[in-house]
């Protein structure tokens, strides 16, 4: 994805989510000097037209995982 992809944008570009994803259980994983951090999203959250979940942005090498 391009960087400064919204998480929203990027699991639309993935095909969205299966019926086994849980929608309260999005994560993005950030890689922070020596730790890696781990920031939670709900499906709700991401797809609402205000708020700082949709207006998270993609950095290079965030990884995006729904459980």
């Amino acid at each position: 994805m391009d960087r400064g992809a919204g998480v929203a944008q990027v699991l639309a570009a993935a095909g969205g989510l299966t019926p086994f994803a849980h929608k309260d259980r999005i994560f993005v994983l950030r890689q922070g000097g020596q730790t890696q951090d781990r920031i939670r999203f709900t499906f709700q959250s991401l797809t609402s037209a205000s708020g700082a979940a949709a207006k998270f942005r993609g950095q290079s090498g965030d990884v995006v995982v729904v459980e």
